[in-house]
């Protein structure tokens, strides 16, 4: 059994909840792979191979120290049970051809996609100051690269309508250039010839922040 481990709610994370409340080292007990925001929702979080990495809102990556803070982050045990070959296609097109190479419906994947890109538009904010604004505002004002003929790889997750509030529901992606230099969260992609793992999760647990800035939130919007 592979479960999905959430540190914080997404719906959390939408109405502005930016406080570090986890380290890199806890969310690494619970996966190898996957995706987040960091303290004050300073730049992008990406966990690939047990390392996790921030990107700054110029682009640049680097790996984080295990004492680093995140308030949102998805993470699980990494292992491929299907694998299969996408080629020269638009996001919308992966995403046809991925909903005939597995099941979507009620389950939750991990999507591995590894290869070359003719385009990767990724992108992070900078860090944030209290009263923090929801999630919505802060993300109009993200700073977007285009990354042209790069290899690399989309940490990604494919998660239901019932995890609403929990996690993004649909795909969700970040990015990882091979030589981690560069990634960021994920608006558009043009792949070339890349090689897809999936990981079924099968439960899901969450872990939730203690603090008198989680219990008074208003997250019903969110759900």
């Amino acid at each position: 059994m592979t479960t999905l481990f959430n540190a914080n709610t997404r719906s959390a994370y939408q109405a502005g909840y930016y406080t570090g409340a986890f380290t890199m080292k806890t969310l690494l007990c619970h996966g190898d792979f996957g995706l987040g925001a960091l303290n004050r929702n300073d730049g992008e979080l990406v966990v690939l191979d047990g390392h996790a990495y921030r990107t700054d809102v110029d682009g640049a990556t680097s790996e984080l120290p295990e004492s680093y803070l995140t308030p949102y982050a998805a993470v699980l045990p990494f292992r491929a049970e299907h694998t299969f070959t996408a080629q020269r296609s638009t996001k919308a097109q992966f995403e046809q051809q991925l909903a005939t190479e597995l099941p979507l419906g009620n389950r939750i994947w991990a999507l591995r996609i590894h290869g070359h890109f003719d385009l990767v538009t990724a992108g992070a904010g900078e860090a944030q100051t209290a009263p923090y604004r929801p999630l919505a505002e802060v993300f109009a004002t993200y700073h977007h690269l285009e990354h042209r003929n790069i290899t690399g790889t989309l940490v990604a997750f494919h998660c239901p309508v019932f995890l609403t509030g929990v996690d993004q529901v649909g795909a969700h992606y970040h990015f990882l250039a091979d030589d981690h230099t560069r990634g960021g969260h994920v608006i558009d992609f043009r792949l070339t010839t890349t090689t897809v793992e999936t990981c079924e999760a099968t439960s899901y647990t969450v872990d939730l922040p203690t603090g008198p800035g989680f219990t008074n939130l208003d997250l019903a919007p969110f759900h």
